[in-house]
């Protein structure tokens, strides 16, 4: 704060959760278009403990109204995108 580099705040948080995850600790943002039954979380949480080989996942769910059905999941190094705009692109561009 003293040295105004507040815009940088990201950057850390960002290397912080990255070296979580090596240690087998995976934070992850969740965006769907409603809210997610304990059943997709658990399925979420199985999918990454499996991915990253972790023993502890964290979840931090957000509504994202902008999404017609879906949902991403972004880690500090990766983002699963399984939304439905998502899918119409890949269909597009396979159409092309």
């Amino acid at each position: 704060i003293e040295e105004r580099r507040t815009n940088e705040v990201d950057i850390y948080v960002y290397d912080i959760e990255y070296a979580l995850t090596q240690r087998g600790f995976v934070i992850a943002d969740v965006a769907s278009a409603r809210s997610l039954s304990n059943d997709t979380k658990k399925a979420i949480s199985r999918f990454l403990t499996t991915a990253y080989n972790a023993t502890t996942v964290e979840l931090r769910q957000s509504i994202d109204t902008s999404l017609i059905g879906g949902i991403t999941v972004r880690t500090a190094d990766a983002e699963y995108d399984t939304t439905v705009k998502r899918k119409i692109t890949n269909l597009q561009k396979m159409k092309e």
